[in-house]
């Protein structure tokens, strides 16, 4: 079954070169996708066929987009972590000092 997705907004990393922007944005995108895979990505032109985005973000599969920055910076000094809230939670307490 085909669908299509337009104005969609596309983080600029996964985007060509050659992507056409606005102000320095890229512009939106239309994503063709069949049978669960995407078929073609080609930038909106018009609202078209299908289902308007309104520019909402699509980011490709597997990524997490629930991340804590602080984590980044401190996890080569926390060693061997207990799994879970508790033991990121002594993690953290852990390593207040640096």
């Amino acid at each position: 079954m085909a669908l299509q997705l337009n104005n969609l907004r596309l983080p600029a990393w996964l985007l060509p070169a050659t992507w056409p922007r606005t102000a320095g944005q890229p512009e939106t995108a239309r994503l063709d996708i069949d049978d669960g895979i995407v078929t073609r990505v080609q930038p909106a032109s018009g609202p078209g066929e299908g289902l308007d985005c309104l520019g909402a973000l699509a980011l490709p599969g597997l990524v997490e987009p629930h991340a804590h920055l602080d984590k980044t910076y401190t996890r080569r000094r926390l060693g061997a972590i207990t799994p879970g809230l508790l033991g990121a939670i002594e993690a953290t307490q852990a390593d207040r000092a640096f």
